[in-house]
């Protein structure tokens, strides 16, 4: 798991991925 996800319509969720950030919803 990485820092906290700050994306658009995304609340909660973990960065994961080594150059793309996946935002996971949990």
């Amino acid at each position: 798991l990485g820092p906290p996800c700050i994306l658009r319509g995304t609340r909660g969720g973990y960065c994961n991925g080594k150059k793309v950030c996946v935002c996971r919803n949990r």
